[in-house]
């Protein structure tokens, strides 16, 4: 039949190996821009219902609007990512996340979740003693930037286990009340075995720049940090570089287009001699002159693993400034070899 969709074509497929008793070897299933219609998200969670040891899932671009897979429990890899979930869809998804006891990957990037939404997957994770979650992605939403360093750290104390946080471009212009700090549990943080943190493009400012401080002071095991594009200032810098001082065994940092000029790059440069695993390290826009880069040259040779330097789009950087610089990093290359 010319007028069968492509997905009724899958579905029936299932359905004639559930009925064939095959059921039990499906164990992941990827589909890939599918454009469901609800009935069609409504068949296949009843096709899943069917199969009880679905361990991967993942259905990017589906148009979905609803959480309907609470009965797919042994999950281990669940991926909704650039579909229409909003608010409720992740209050529905925490309602029932302690029957995911063997999630690890959950991607929710490229949705419509606000701080509602976010604040109840975090409720909901916190609320879960087994939980093994390692990844979470919640960026490109609309959690904004008001709220992003806060729900960090309600995450973390929520979820022990997770390596990777990733929260970039949340700051959204649509009308999302963001939630003031005293909405969230101010609890001290403990020490977390995070990894990963991505806030880049967020627009977190000095504000949050200062909470983060105390968040990084809680990660050690910390070797990738994105916090490129968030306006953060030279003030903000000095609020960060008291953070950075605990992650010794940073080996990424993203700090482009952050307006920190040569006071708040010199006061990074005395906390990044204490990250000697830093392999790459990005300063690019960030009007850094002469006076930025004679603290970074005294700085770097401390960090003698680095081997990617992304300086550019620096317009006060003179000659001299980069000269000195090429000389430093070629004395470490040297070193190094």
């Amino acid at each position: 039949d010319s007028h069968i969709s492509p997905c009724t074509e899958i579905f029936n497929a299932l359905d004639m190996a559930i009925a064939k008793g095959f059921g039990d070897q499906l164990v992941g299933l990827e589909m890939t821009h599918y454009a469901f219609v609800f009935f069609e998200a409504s068949r296949l969670a009843s096709i899943l219902s069917q199969c009880r040891w679905v361990e991967h899932l993942s259905l990017p671009g589906c148009k979905l609007e609803r959480f309907l897979f609470e009965s797919c429990t042994t999950l281990k890899h669940l991926d909704l990512s650039r579909n229409r979930l909003d608010n409720t869809a992740a209050t529905t998804l925490a309602n029932h996340i302690n029957n995911f006891q063997n999630l690890e990957h959950l991607d929710l990037s490229c949705n419509a979740i606000g701080i509602e939404g976010a604040q109840s997957l975090s409720q909901g994770l916190s609320e879960c003693a087994s939980t093994v979650l390692r990844h979470l992605d919640l960026s490109f939403n609309v959690i904004r930037a008001g709220s992003v360093t806060e729900l960090t750290r309600t995450l973390l104390q929520g979820c022990s286990t997770l390596r990777t946080l990733l929260l970039r471009n949340n700051n959204s212009e649509q009308s999302v009340t963001a939630i003031s700090p005293s909405t969230f549990k101010t609890n001290q943080l403990k020490s977390c075995a995070l990894q990963t943190l991505d806030i880049g493009a967020v627009g977190i400012g000095v504000d949050g720049a200062t909470r983060l401080s105390g968040i990084l002071c809680s990660c050690p095991n910390l070797s990738h940090l994105a916090l490129d594009d968030n306006a953060l200032s030279q003030d903000g810098a000095s609020y960060l570089a008291s953070g950075l001082g605990e992650c010794t065994r940073l080996r990424q940092l993203r700090l482009g287009n952050n307006e920190l000029g040569d006071h708040g790059v010199t006061v990074l440069a005395s906390a990044l001699g204490d990250c000697r695993e830093l392999t790459d390290l990005e300063l690019n826009d960030n009007g850094i002159g002469v006076s930025g880069i004679a603290a970074l040259s005294r700085a770097l040779p401390r960090c003698w693993r680095l081997e990617r330097l992304d300086i550019r789009s620096n317009p006060g950087i003179l000659v001299e400034g980069e000269g000195r610089l090429a000389v430093v990093m070629a004395t470490m290359l040297n070193a190094v070899d």
